[in-house]
């Protein structure tokens, strides 16, 4: 039996107080049933029934097949909703992953860079416009706000008591579907408001299943099923890691805000002090920039312009700033602003991203006060090279810099200790071994010998700037000791910009050196011939492939579509880029599924993925033996994994048992 699932609920944060308050199933005959749950008006919460929710999970159990439009939201809402009334269990044991088909996923494997909600997918795929039943939820829901507002103030209350739910807001959303049936009980509205939410909820639900059916069909001709099962079985990995959550220093993060806060000062007064002394009074914006900051910049201290936005205004963004601090000696003013200027906005991002993290937080327990969870909502499908997004907050940016060390307030609790599991030069290594390119498989394969000690930066730094390289070449980190501040900070930004794709142009502006670009290039001639496949490919079919995983189908890779300019051309730089950034994610998937299925059957200890950041894989595991051994096999699965895509890889471990910072 094939059954399609969908929930509407009172908003989309649903660790805040969101829940649902409809679910409606479909089965292959086109029969629709519902359950829909009454909403308090003033407060938001959901009146659960729950012989409704029982019934529900009899539902699900006994589904062959269970298809959801972007599973993992609903998933959460159920958990939750059942958490509420003590069913978690039941509701664990009643859903099983192996059964749940997403037809999100299955639109992004289809057509990467294309819009996967339903309702454009709905048009492309069965040409079914399903827009108007959602106008027509939000139509109805603005009349009953009026109405509310009108007869029942009372019911606007929750604007200000519950900030975080879409419903509270004055901007009305398809989350308050459920308040024209409310205006009705109360005796107000129009009758024809009886059936809307019914009629948009049941379309959700048969339009899933039958898009379903008709991504099936075109994965199958596409030879691409397979695949696209491959993907989606990590969301379920996500949703557990959603769960479980990401635990933070409460006390830490105060610390570190006041300590950011006071050096965003101290760097403000630096470039006030410049500024006083051209007899400016200069006003620094939190973030960007403004009139006052351009003017004294640009007309006092006379620095070129480098770029401007789209507006045609001289820019000062990140990577302006940072140019202007390799353009000038330590000693001039320029510098010394431009340092300042960076530091301060590094620390207000910091600031920022941290107050995010209190917002978002939620107290693990009464008796520990000290330490809160976030749940951020990670999104398999958030980019056209595969990579994950993250939102509320978002994980992929926690940042370890200098002066912007977001990781020192997360970590263990007592009695656990932290893994981070590091794939080494993953996307380097992607297309030295997929190319043959023997001087850098040679890097690889010799960390610790000269002259380069497996550094990718040095083997630049060898071609770019030759006179200073090899006189010191043969001993370990001189190099970057000596031009710390200089050169090996342009060959840095120079190596990365080539990484992702930068033409010539921006290639050398990087490395403060014309020709750097091509000197590379042609070092690196077996590369180059696969960047120039990765375009010939991306040109004649549209797209590129991630190098196949044998395990899943050795024939095809996962399907990533270059975006067009408006003229209809591919840029150079994206192909490679895909190409390599894909397969590296493709390699993160299998990694996570090959872990979690090791602490599903096998782990000696009670083990979980607390999150991914691109490379890095973080594990939570108890602070004991067992808990080590599970951490070093999960670093075997990750390195074996290599093996599948024709990659020889090596992971770094670190053990952090106070904070996330430590090394």
């Amino acid at each position: 039996m094939i059954l399609s699932l969908d929930t509407e609920t009172t908003g989309i944060d649903l660790w805040h107080g969101a829940r649902p308050f409809l679910v409606t199933m479909c089965d292959e005959s086109d029969n629709n049933i519902w359950w829909e749950w009454r909403v308090n008006a003033l407060t938001r919460t959901v009146s659960v029934v729950q012989d409704d929710l029982l019934e529900i999970l009899d539902w699900i159990r006994s589904a062959d097949t269970l298809v959801l439009q972007n599973p993992k939201f609903d998933f959460i809402g159920l958990y939750l909703t059942c958490k509420d009334l003590g069913l978690e269990d039941s509701f664990l044991e009643a859903w099983n992953w192996d059964k749940v088909r997403d037809t999100l996923t299955y639109g992004h494997v289809l057509a990467s860079n294309q819009p996967h909600d339903l309702t454009a997918m709905a048009l492309h795929y069965l040409g079914v416009d399903i827009q108007p039943y959602e106008d027509k939820v939000v139509e109805a829901a603005k009349k009953a706000r009026d109405w509310a507002k009108k007869h029942r103030p009372d019911w606007m209350i929750a604007k200000a008591g519950l900030p975080c739910m879409p419903s509270a807001k004055e901007k009305v959303a398809k989350f308050d579907m459920w308040l024209p049936r409310r205006v009705l009980a109360a005796g107000g509205g129009d009758s024809s408001w009886e059936t809307v939410c019914a009629d948009y909820a049941n379309t959700d639900s048969l339009v899933t299943l039958h898009l379903y059916k008709k991504q099936v069909e075109l994965l199958k001709e596409r030879d691409l099923l397979e695949i696209a099962h491959s993907k989606a079985a990590v969301i379920g990995i996500l949703a557990r890691m959603e769960i479980e959550g990401i635990t933070y220093n409460e006390p830490r993060r105060q610390e570190l805000t006041r300590k950011y806060a006071d050096e965003a000062y101290d760097c403000a007064k630096v470039c006030y002090e410049i500024a006083d002394n051209y007899g400016v009074e200069l006003e620094l914006p939190k973030g960007g920039v403004n009139n006052s900051l351009s003017s004294f910049v640009f007309d006092h201290l006379k620095v070129p312009v480098l770029k401007r936005g789209d507006s045609g205004k001289p820019s000062l963004d990140k990577s302006v700033v940072t140019e202007y601090l390799s353009m000038f000696d330590r000693e001039t003013e320029q510098h010394q602003f431009f340092k300042a200027l960076s530091d301060k906005r590094s620390r207000d991002t910091a600031i920022t991203y941290m107050e995010g993290y209190d917002r978002h937080s939620l107290p693990i327990h009464r008796l520990k006060p000290q330490w809160r969870h976030l749940h951020p909502n990670v999104n398999p499908n958030g980019s056209d090279t595969l990579r994950f997004s993250s939102s509320n907050p978002n994980e992929q940016n926690i940042s370890k810099k200098e002066g912007f060390n977001l990781r020192y307030i997360f970590g263990p609790m007592r009695g656990q200790v932290w893994y981070s599991i590091d794939y080494e030069n993953l996307e380097l290594k992607i297309p030295a071994y997929e190319a043959g390119e023997d001087v850098m498989i040679e890097i690889f394969e010799k960390p610790n010998e000269p002259p380069y000690f497996g550094s990718y930066h040095l083997l630049n730094a060898s071609i770019v700037y030759p006179d200073e390289f090899w006189p010191i070449a043969d001993e370990e980190g001189l190099f970057k000791k000596k031009y710390k501040a200089t050169l090996y900070q342009w060959i840095k930004n120079f190596g990365f910009a080539i990484q992702y794709g930068a033409q010539e142009a921006t290639a050398d502006r990087a490395a403060h050196k014309v020709g750097a670009f091509k000197a590379v290039k042609a070092k690196l001639q077996k590369i180059e011939a696969l960047n120039q496949r990765c375009i010939d490919r991306a040109n004649k079919y549209g797209y590129v492939e991630t190098i196949p995983d044998k395990a899943v189908n050795p024939n095809r890779g996962y399907p990533l579509l270059c975006r067009r300019s408006s003229w209809g051309s591919i840029s150079p730089t994206l192909p490679l880029n895909y190409h390599v950034q894909g397969t590296a994610c493709m390699i993160m998937i299998q990694a996570m599924i090959q872990v979690q299925e090791f602490f599903d059957n096998i782990s000696a200890s009670d083990a979980h993925i607390v999150m991914n950041i691109h490379d890095e894989l973080v594990i939570d595991a108890p602070d004991n033996r067992a808990g080590e051994l599970d951490a070093y096999i999960c670093k075997e699965l990750m390195e074996k994994v290599g093996d599948r895509f024709g990659i020889p890889l090596t992971c770094g471990l670190t053990v952090h048992k106070n904070n996330w910072s430590e090394e």
